[in-house]
């Protein structure tokens, strides 16, 4: 945002976030969501990490009064996952890398698959605050972030 360009700088994207529908692996072909109505209207409970921005299709779908009831708030991914695990939940909103990771993390990465909805597709950069960075050791962390992800694209 303007405000943000103006006491930080940022660095090169140094990966991707891409916000999907996490739900039970047997689930996602159970399912056919095209759009956010179609949880409303199969009646789907939503969990969605209260603070955390998943786009503005989804941000208008959180402000529309008459989707209140399949949202449930959620304090962390981790939580959300138990609860899609035991059947309180049937979708979580979140970044599938950081959901997989911590589902890898507690043992469960076998039990959740990602729904192909894309809810938000989208470049992650360090913001650098200005006041204790100059822009010449931001050129050599975006020079560094180059040639990692590179690599790591190579190996893919």
């Amino acid at each position: 945002t303007p405000e943000r360009q103006r006491f930080a700088r940022f660095s090169a994207p140094y990966r991707m976030e891409r916000v999907r529908l996490i739900m039970r692996r047997d689930d996602v072909a159970r399912y056919e969501i095209e759009t956010l109505e179609d949880l409303v209207a199969q009646r789907l409970r939503v969990g969605h990490e209260m603070g955390t921005y998943r786009g503005d299709a989804f941000a208008a779908f959180l402000d529309r009064y008459e989707n209140t009831p399949v949202i449930q708030l959620l304090n962390e991914s981790a939580n959300g996952l138990d609860m899609l695990r035991i059947g309180r939940i049937d979708s979580l909103v979140d970044d599938r890398a950081v959901a997989f990771a911590t589902a890898e993390n507690l043992g469960l990465r076998s039990e959740f698959a990602a729904h192909p909805l894309p809810l938000l597709d989208a470049p992650v950069h360090l913001m650098i605050s200005k006041a204790s960075t100059s822009p010449a050791l931001v050129d050599r962390l975006d020079a560094a972030i180059v040639e990692v992800v590179g690599r790591l694209s190579d190996r893919e």
